[in-house]
């Protein structure tokens, strides 16, 4: 792959994690969870997957599918986007939440959360709502991690290519 080429997949996958990143803050100030068990995960679901995969189709199709950079560099920006969703937390934490309630950020926190109707085991959902929040982001990390390893492994392994 010539430098050109190189340089034109940096310049867009550059773009769309802009694109992305401003997406994802809109979507943040309208995203309200319905704290419904049976529809939480339902709901958030698009949130990761559509923006994931037509950014990886419209990346495909600018570059083609020639080679593993031209593909791997298609599922940068879904990458940066599942990245995004998973750092901020919310979107996970609403998935995971397993009871009624009303999306509200807790006191003195920045987390948002369901807060059950039934107050009975209010500080044990916040708690458990903090441990979605924290293994979201954990999520990122090692998700990211072994695709540093990958492509670390394929630039030094030309062969491999």
């Amino acid at each position: 792959m010539d430098m050109h080429t190189k340089c034109l997949m940096f310049v867009s996958n550059l773009i769309f994690g802009f694109i992305m990143t401003g997406v994802e803050k809109m979507l943040e100030v309208d995203f309200a969870c319905p704290c419904n068990p049976t529809w939480n995960g339902a709901f958030v679901a698009p949130f990761f997957l559509l923006p994931a995969c037509t950014a990886s189709s419209l990346m495909l199709l600018i570059h083609g599918c020639s080679g593993y950079e031209s593909v791997l560099c298609s599922f940068l920006p879904p990458i940066v986007w599942l990245a995004l969703m998973f750092l901020d937390g919310q979107y996970l934490v609403c998935a995971m939440t397993g009871w009624p309630g009303t999306f509200v950020t807790a006191q003195n926190t920045y987390l948002k959360w369901c807060k059950p109707i039934n107050a009975a085991n209010h500080a044990t959902m916040l708690n458990q709502s903090h441990r979605f929040y924290i293994l979201s982001q954990f999520d990122v990390l090692s998700f990211i991690q072994p695709l540093f390893i990958l492509e670390r492994s394929l630039r030094a392994n030309p062969h491999l290519q």
